[in-house]
């Protein structure tokens, strides 16, 4: 298979950010700002080098979910400030 060329991986680049700016509001709206710290949560500890503690497997598999779904810390970061400007409950 060829390498994509630059302007095709722009045009991908785009519509994902297209689809994620379509996507978040309704996403923000599904998930409690507990349950988007949890995630973030998870994230942040997989880049961070975990050390196996109790929950290690569960939040390893969470955080690769996350990113095979493309969300990335930045992305959980928006929803969380989406829930907060909507004044959500932090349960």
């Amino acid at each position: 298979m060829d390498p994509l060329e630059s302007d095709r991986i722009e045009e991908i680049e785009a519509a994902e950010a297209a689809r994620w700016a379509e996507a978040a509001p309704y996403v923000a709206d599904f998930y409690t700002a507990r349950e988007l710290r949890l995630m973030l949560n998870c994230t942040e500890y997989r880049v961070g080098d975990p050390g196996g503690l109790p929950g290690h497997n569960l939040m390893i598999l969470v955080a690769k979910l996350l990113g095979s779904l493309g969300w990335t810390t930045e992305k959980i970061h928006e929803l969380m400030d989406m829930k907060a400007a909507e004044g959500g409950s932090p349960e």
